[in-house]
């Protein structure tokens, strides 16, 4: 029986290894809803070419009313909720909804470095739709999704031509190409155009 709740969000549970399973399957027997995204792995050995791996190992995510919601370090494995400090902060419910729709569409996906730079792009037909990312090369065929808070990433295998650039957070005032496989020239006048800039010394990016 789920217990009534007001406000219920998505959180970040940081758990102890290997204590992952058991803290989503302790979850829902205390009548919350959790979420324990995975993935296929490739194995080497060709009795087992691939099992299902953790998307974000360490993290179990639980969607609660944390002020008037139960108390979850009765729940064993448990470390924290991820936020700042003491005070645990929400998952955005568009990334949480895109890497459920990513696991459950079963395309394939793996985790990858957080922060990469890219043009931003929306999807645009397929079981992915409306989902938003990054792609790092012109034609490239995956796209980065993120959650933010945990400074985690994943890649997804698409087809290019499932992609469309978002015109409105590329910037520059200049108008940009709708489809992606106009990316690569866009992106070769960017880069000529940087090419002519002075160079300026930056910090290195968290």
């Amino acid at each position: 029986m789920l217990i009534s709740q007001t406000n219920p969000r998505w959180y970040a549970l940081h758990v102890r290894p290997l204590c992952e399973r058991s803290v989503a399957f302790h979850l829902r027997e205390h009548g919350q809803e959790s979420f324990l995204p995975l993935y296929k792995k490739n194995s080497s050995g060709n009795h087992n070419p691939s099992r299902d791996a953790l998307l974000f190992p360490g993290y179990v995510f639980c969607r609660i009313d944390w002020e008037r919601g139960p108390k979850l370090y009765l729940i064993p494995g448990i470390i924290c909720a991820v936020g700042m400090g003491k005070k645990p902060l929400p998952i955005e419910d568009d990334e949480i909804e895109a890497i459920k729709r990513v696991t459950e569409s079963r395309i394939d996906s793996e985790p990858c470095p957080f922060g990469r730079r890219g043009t931003p792009v929306r999807i645009i037909k397929g079981p992915l739709a409306g989902i938003e990312g990054i792609v790092e090369k012109p034609l490239a065929h995956e796209i980065v999704i993120s959650v933010s808070l945990l400074r985690r990433s994943v890649a997804v295998k698409i087809d290019p031509g499932c992609l469309a650039i978002m015109s409105d957070r590329a910037g520059g005032g200049n108008e940009m190409p709708d489809t992606l496989p106009e990316i690569a020239e866009a992106a070769l006048m960017e880069y000529a155009l940087v090419q002519r800039q002075p160079r300026t010394s930056t910090l290195p990016a968290d």
